[in-house]
């Protein structure tokens, strides 16, 4: 048996700090009128599949991860642990015109890997303060 768990390495954080400039009838605009600003995001943990498996040994198995890149210019970086064949990654254009990040994880079944966990983490990096 195959045990998998999906987590989140770190929410995305940027401190700063912005101009504030208000719209309306009258512009406003200040050099004097700041305000801090930490944009945190927590995005949902990255999903599994198939959860677990059961497979003989010597069988080819396919694992596939997947998590939101709420920014595709800037993906989340899908990490297998442990990493024990080809991985092949793809950005991927869901229905409701969101993007994912997909993994899939193929390698032959092993003694070896009786009962062991194996789990795969989506790091999403602040990428110097850029937005997608």
């Amino acid at each position: 048996m195959v045990r998998m768990t999906a987590s989140r390495e770190r929410s995305l954080e940027i401190p700063g700090w912005y101009q504030l400039k208000i719209k309306g009838s009258q512009d406003i605009t200040s050099s004097h009128a700041t305000v801090g600003i930490v944009v945190k995001d927590n995005p949902p943990r990255p999903t599994l599949n198939p959860e677990t498996l059961e497979v003989k040994e010597g069988t080819s198995v396919k694992l596939t991860c997947s998590a939101a890149a709420p920014c595709p210019s800037h993906p989340p970086t899908l990490t297998w642990t442990p990493s024990l064949g080809a991985i092949k990654e793809t950005l991927q254009e869901n229905q409701n015109e969101t993007k994912s990040m997909i993994s899939m994880l193929t390698f032959n079944a092993a003694f070896l890997h009786h009962r062991k966990s194996i789990s795969c983490t989506a790091n999403y990096d602040e990428q110097a303060g850029k937005f997608g």
